[in-house]
């Protein structure tokens, strides 16, 4: 094979490669922030407050 062939075959087959990287990193999902709320329950069980640092 010419060397220009080649190096139009690798070009091709890493712009592919780049492509399916990009998608697949995109497609990742986003990590959330975590509830940083605490929950303050009565002897019965029964929520009584809820603190929000927010």
């Amino acid at each position: 094979m010419d060397g220009n062939v080649m190096t139009m075959l690798l070009a091709q087959w890493l712009r592919r490669f780049l492509v399916v990287a990009i998608g697949l990193a995109l497609l990742q999902p986003v990590p959330t922030i975590a509830d940083q709320a605490q929950y303050i329950y009565d002897d019965l069980g029964r929520l009584s407050q809820v603190i929000d640092d927010h």
